[in-house]
């Protein structure tokens, strides 16, 4: 069996593991193979694209994990999910939502990153590549992602807050200075989005 925690270095790689990992007789017959289901991981990981989406579906798939099992052993069994289980970190990940110890972003990152890998999960173990078969359907596209706002987690500036902004503008120079002053009054007159404001081009 294969720890979640020890077996992941502080860059988020698989290390070296055991590879007597104990036979599962109950799952498809497939009591004659020995299969980590960490390497299972490690080989939908390598077929992204960039370090940062490895480290973030990385991330993504080990929360839910760590959320099911704890810091036990992972077994192979645990790779297979139903809607019940989906509903559940689904209310988990709301919970935290609801009581701000996440936020919407990290809600939605966390759903693509799981539910991506259970994609590729049911499309490999249906065709048998790793003779084994976990799933048919994915559940996670029942879980729907939460709208993002460019205000979520912020609270109002007090009038105090405001003049010490406008008074004192980050900067390294006066030109910065200035430029990142216009752009806090700009944003506090007119109300415009955050996105729209850095956006913005000078003709």
């Amino acid at each position: 069996m294969f720890n979640i925690m020890q077996h992941f270095n502080g860059n988020g790689g698989l290390v070296e593991v055991n590879r007597g990992y104990n036979k599962i007789d109950h799952i498809n017959s497939i009591g004659k193979e020995n299969i980590n289901p960490l390497e299972i991981i490690e080989k939908y990981l390598a077929t992204l694209n960039t370090d940062n989406t490895r480290s973030s579906y990385r991330n993504s798939i080990m929360a839910f994990f760590q959320y099911r099992i704890g810091n036990r052993d992972l077994r192979l069994e645990d790779l297979i999910v139903d809607p019940s289980d989906t509903v559940e970190y689904e209310m988990y990940l709301k919970g935290q939502l609801q009581n701000g110890e996440i936020k919407a972003s990290t809600f939605n990152k966390r759903i693509q990153g799981i539910r991506k890998f259970y994609d590729w999960l049911q499309i490999n173990t249906t065709s048998n590549k790793f003779g084994i078969k976990l799933l048919e359907v994915n559940p996670f596209h029942a879980v729907k992602q939460v709208t993002e706002n460019d205000s979520e987690g912020s609270e109002p500036l007090t009038d105090e807050e405001i003049i010490y902004m406008l008074e004192n503008p980050y900067g390294s120079n006066p030109h910065l200075k200035d430029r990142n002053r216009l752009l806090l009054e700009l944003g506090m007159i007119t109300g415009i989005r955050r996105t729209a404001l850095l956006s913005a081009t000078i003709d």
